[in-house]
């Protein structure tokens, strides 16, 4: 695998890496000055190769995990400790792996001493700014086109996802305020239990709510009141499915949580006003 070769060829410069250069079908350093120079036989020590090198890798995992140039270069704007220089090589790997022009604009970022530098990207027609900003969605909309997404399509790694479930809000693009928001709606719907953690993914956690513990359910129906405000019965419900991801209410979540409710009343967590209740004080 190529991702495999260039991460050995840069980590594999003495003699302690010889056995991991072989598995991997490098031959040992030469002893000699200069190494194993510019053949791809070797571990490599020269720094400018080693730049090239790196900037090849960084772009190549970029393109793995799918990611826009957009994405690529807010990612890179966020490593204040990186040169500028090592962000701009890889941005422009990036393009050539992409077989795309090099005309560029600039990518404002931070600088040590509070002014800015600029990244090479290349300029892009910009979609237009959807009707509703992703900063102003219901949260619980978010939530459930979360599920949907993770639902149908199964696990999917954090910028995988991220990319999905724009798309399933109807953004085409997840520029930087999109991808902050909806990299912290993950991390909310794994808190809710909407999701959890496999390996580098995410998946669903339950499919239905008879997929969960009788006890979370009471803490996220809770949650879902949102405070000590009185609800009606159904608008309590229909408030603690959107809160798990649900758009809907069926019969299963229905019977659910009027069962939650009632032991909740008789546990003294939830008090009950007529058709109203609320979290008990």
């Amino acid at each position: 695998m190529p991702i495999v070769t260039l991460a050995a060829r840069l980590i594999c410069t003495t003699p302690e890496f010889d056995e991991l250069a072989q598995a991997v079908g490098l031959d040992p350093l030469p002893a000699s000055p200069g190494g194993g120079g510019g053949s791809s036989r070797y571990g490599v020590t020269d720094p400018a190769e080693r730049a090239r090198l790196r900037a090849e890798l960084d772009a190549m995992v970029a393109h793995l995990y799918g990611l826009t140039e957009e994405e690529f270069g807010h990612i890179l704007s966020t490593f204040p400790l990186v040169k500028e220089e090592v962000k701009a090589a890889a941005l422009e790997e990036f393009r050539r792996q992409a077989g795309k022009p090099a005309p560029a604009r600039s990518l404002r970022t931070k600088s040590g001493g509070g002014g800015a530098t600029s990244i090479a990207v290349p300029p892009k027609d910009e979609p237009p700014e959807p009707t509703t900003p992703i900063d102003q969605l219901e949260p619980d909309d978010i939530m459930c086109a979360i599920r949907q997404v993770f639902q149908t399509q199964g696990p999917l790694e954090r910028a995988e996802g991220i990319r999905a479930v724009a798309r399933e809000l109807g953004y085409s693009r997840t520029g930087p305020r999109i991808w902050k928001v909806l990299d912290g709606a993950l991390r909310t719907a794994v808190r809710r239990g909407i999701l959890e953690n496999q390996g580098t993914a995410l998946r669903v956690l339950a499919r239905s709510v008879e997929g969960y513990r009788r006890e979370f359910l009471k803490e996220q129906f809770l949650s879902a009141l949102g405070g000590r405000r009185w609800l009606e019965r159904d608008e309590a419900i229909r408030a603690f499915a959107r809160w798990l991801g649900f758009a809907r209410t069926g019969r299963a979540i229905e019977e659910t949580a009027r069962s939650l409710i009632n032991g909740l009343l008789r546990e003294g967590r939830l008090e009950a006003e007529g058709s109203r209740v609320r979290r008990a004080g």
